[in-house]
């Protein structure tokens, strides 16, 4: 199991690790989200329109066209304020390089404790703290892969992070452990060294995959957190570009981490 920082493939599975903030090299940039628009005030669209005059000399295409006027420089206004107001919060609100650093070195901290016990172990950080939509207060959430196969969740998942809690004390690595039984069951815990909120699940590909999908959009373009679900589109259908790429038949531990989506779309 590897990821990528700088552009260089950095190995799990370290014997030592230093999870202080000093000393480490910073990967790149992060995206983040921004705020949510404000609710519409719905009150005035019950306002009733001012009559309009039926004088014979009223001139009714100079009125348009000056409304026309008005309107393109009030949204042309209201653009610039609404992107100033999304990039302030962008530079304030966005996960910091330092952060993003100390939560792949908890991933390898944990992947140093099982590699082994557990053949084939893979430790993937996921969510939006890898895929390039994190804020500073985003928890670090971690998938690890125990088997290339399915498991039950419900028995042998909620099993493995048994395992892991009693590691995590054992270790003195982590402050009240809360087993919580879901769908996906997850391991919640506070890192003692970084102060940081960690999810722990077990063989969920799923949101590995995700994650990969969502990465590779972010990279695609600058534009891809903010305007997301705008239309027309800005980034591609990857899955439809590169089905090959994205089969879901792929093994996660076959995953390619270094392509890069800008050397392929313009």
């Amino acid at each position: 199991m590897s990821s990528v920082t700088n552009k260089q493939r950095v190995s799990f599975g370290y014997k030592q690790t230093n999870r202080q903030r000093n000393n480490m090299k910073l990967p790149p940039q992060d995206f983040n989200n921004y705020d949510d628009e404000p609710s519409m005030n719905f009150s005035q669209l019950n306002r009733k329109r001012p009559r309009e005059s039926h004088s014979p000399k009223f001139n009714k295409a100079k009125k348009l066209k000056q409304d026309d006027n008005n309107t393109v420089n009030s949204n042309s206004s209201n653009f610039h304020v609404l992107e100033s107001e999304l990039l302030n919060h962008y530079s304030t609100a966005k996960q910091l390089d330092s952060t993003y650093t100390l939560k792949w070195k908890l991933c390898q901290d944990l992947f140093a404790m099982f590699i082994g016990i557990v053949p084939n172990l893979g430790v993937y950080l996921v969510g939006s703290s890898a895929n390039g939509f994190a804020t500073e207060d985003t928890d670090a959430d971690i998938c690890i892969v125990i088997s290339s196969y399915p498991i039950d969740q419900k028995r042998e998942a909620v099993k493995f992070l048994e395992i892991v809690r009693r590691a995590l004390r054992k270790k003195i690595f982590a402050g009240s452990c809360d087993l919580i039984r879901a769908r996906v069951p997850i391991l919640r815990f506070t890192d003692y060294a970084t102060r940081l909120r960690c999810d722990v699940n077990i063989n969920n590909s799923t949101g590995i995959r995700n994650t990969d999908l969502l990465r590779f959009y972010s990279e695609t373009d600058e534009r891809v957190a903010p305007l997301g679900i705008a239309k027309p589109s800005v980034v591609p259908v990857w899955q439809a570009l590169l089905p090959n790429r994205f089969d879901v038949n792929i093994p996660v531990s076959r995953l390619k981490r270094t392509d890069e989506p800008k050397l392929i779309w313009s």
